[in-house]
């Protein structure tokens, strides 16, 4: 049953092939490319090119047979092995050398079509060891089996054929016509304007401005540079417009300007193109330069516009920042952003050179070596790059907390791809890159819950033991909760699980010294500072009151020879007396 199903449709598959053997039938009424055979695929190229001839001589391009030139195009673009070609200049490639063909054979006999094979006697070939080729009379026109590719199992004329073909032609275009009816094709179709431009003006210029200059006449090139002029001179007056109308926007939306531009450019250097192409009928290795152009033009631009909307949405969570509190979330998520529009901005690199006829294996080679290259010259950079993934996943710190960090002490601002800045709390601001920050120790102080004092009421010797019991009553007093003027204070001092401890910890040398610690919630510095200015004030107008003497810094002085009696001063100079006899 599998055994008759497969040869059922390979008959299927081999049916509409003879059908086009067999006859022309539908491809001649409707001017269809036949590329089943050597054969077909030479009479196609005759046909179209002779009707397309006809129609560019007669009617020159028109509103009225765009579509039908367009028709035929697409047709002859069928005849011809474009696989190495860049896809933006495919169509023009093709239907310029199928000119050059045309005019080269117009000048000697006509090949004969049975000098090609059919599709069986090309298959029997190859099956007998013979290459997939068949030279036009030894020439380099030459129709190849297409083994890969959209096209597989077709006949169409070789790459070298396309490379070689305006070569060719230069080396017979003296020769005289043997067809008299291509005589002109050239010069139709390379020297006709478009739709826009109508014929009588063309004809109607002075003689020298039709002198052709690489494969373009004068007034073309006139054109050429024409365009562009305005072209730049049109993207300059929208910059300044667009600049004007934002300047008064917000920052974030202020990228929507700088969207627009590379978007515009891309747009009217795509219609300049299309115009030169459609109407001056640029042509040529020109005409490929100005594809090449566009392609370039609208690479950049699409590479622009997605850093540029990424910058955008790095701003507006920016702006939203300044009315939320700033989480390292949403740092992660700037971060992943620029990282993304980064990504996002290669992709369209490769994926533009692709479309320009460069090889994906060489672009990504290319992409690997560069990458390595940059990887080698910019390895701080990149230290400092996963320096800053590792603070925004590990999450040491965020934006607005205050840190301290290799002795700069301050409130952070911003952490970037390659630095962390800190507002110092002098006003400065310092700029730690990355790799140091990820690597060092943080201390974090914006997520202590509390600020701890700890200090030290130093009374003097001599001082009874039940003043020294009264002036710690008095700072455990003055440290308690209490009423004043219906008004709660010291509550913040004083939570469930973090009461002030006051210890007569210690004799010092010049001292008797009172430990004080106590806890200040919430963590807000300049009511912290507050709060101990007013404890200070208490505790030194209670020990006034209670007559508990704070000790000075002194030092004794023991001199040599020192009978333990007073020293004498001199009333006048304040020195010590000589010692009597």
């Amino acid at each position: 049953m599998k055994s008759l199903l497969i040869l059922l449709l390979a008959l299927l598959a081999t049916f509409p092939l003879v059908a086009q053997e067999d006859g022309h039938g539908v491809h001649d009424k409707f001017n269809l490319a036949r590329i089943s055979s050597p054969q077909r695929t030479w009479e196609s190229l005759i046909h179209l090119t002779d009707i397309y001839c006809e129609v560019i001589k007669t009617e020159g391009y028109t509103s009225e047979n765009e579509e039908r030139l367009y028709s035929l195009e697409n047709q002859i673009t069928k005849l011809f092995d474009l696989r190495q070609i860049a896809p933006s200049v495919r169509e023009t490639t093709a239907i310029e050398a199928a000119v050059y063909l045309r005019e080269i054979l117009s000048r000697f006999e006509p090949y004969p079509f049975d000098e090609l094979p059919t599709r069986g006697e090309a298959f029997a070939e190859m099956k007998s060891g013979a290459p997939p080729m068949w030279s036009i009379n030894d020439t380099d026109i030459v129709i190849v089996f297409v083994d890969e590719g959209p096209f597989v199992g077709s006949f169409q004329f070789s790459e070298r054929t396309l490379e070689y073909a305006d070569e060719m032609y230069a080396v017979v275009k003296s020769m005289d016509y043997r067809d008299e009816k291509i005589a002109g094709f050239y010069e139709a179709y390379f020297m006709t304007p478009g739709p826009l431009i109508p014929s009588s003006w063309i004809r109607a210029l002075p003689k020298w401005m039709l002198v052709s200059v690489a494969n373009q006449s004068i007034w073309q090139w006139i054109c050429l540079v024409i365009g562009f002029a305005f072209l730049i001179l049109i993207i300059l007056l929208l910059f300044n417009v667009l600049l004007k109308l934002s300047a008064n926007w917000l920052p974030p939306f202020r990228g929507v300007f700088r969207l627009l531009l590379p978007l515009l450019a891309t747009w009217l250097t795509a219609m300049l193109v299309e115009f030169l192409d459609d109407h001056i009928f640029i042509t040529g290795n020109v005409l490929a330069g100005l594809y090449y152009i566009d392609e370039t033009v609208e690479l950049i631009s699409l590479m622009a516009a997605v850093l540029i909307f990424g910058n955008m949405l790095v701003g507006i969570i920016a702006q939203r920042q300044k009315k939320n509190p700033v989480t390292i979330d949403t740092q992660l998520i700037r971060f992943a952003i620029r990282i993304l529009s980064m990504l996002l901005s290669v992709l369209v690199l490769i994926q533009g050179l692709s479309r320009m006829g460069v090889p994906l294996a060489t672009v990504l080679t290319g992409a690997g070596v560069t990458g390595l290259a940059i990887a080698l010259a910019a390895q701080e950079s990149l230290r400092n790059i996963f320096g800053s993934m590792m603070i925004l996943l590990d999450k040491p710190f965020k934006v607005g907390q205050r840190i301290v960090v290799r002795g700069q002490d301050g409130v952070v601002e911003e952490i970037g791809l390659r630095s962390t800045r800190i507002r110092l709390l002098n006003g400065h601001v310092a700029s730690l890159p990355n790799e140091i920050v990820a690597n060092t120790d943080v201390v974090n102080i914006g997520e202590r819950p509390f600020i701890r004092r700890l200090f030290n009421v130093r009374i003097a010797y001599g001082t009874p033991p039940e003043k020294i019991d009264e002036a710690q009553a008095i700072i455990e007093d003055v440290l308690a909760v209490k009423e004043v003027d219906g008004v709660k204070q010291n509550e913040s001092i004083n939570a469930a699980d973090y009461p002030p401890r006051v210890f007569f910890n210690d004799l010092k040398d010049d001292a008797l010294n009172i430990m004080v610690i106590y806890w200040h919630f919430p963590p807000d510095y300049w009511a912290f500072m507050a709060q101990v200015g007013k404890i200070n004030r208490e505790l030194v107008r209670r020990f006034n009151e209670a007559g508990i003497e704070f000790a000075m810094p002194t030092h004794t002085v023991h001199l040599a020879g020192e009978t333990g009696q007073e020293v004498a001063l001199d009333p006048e100079t304040g020195t010590p007396e000589a010692p009597a006899g």
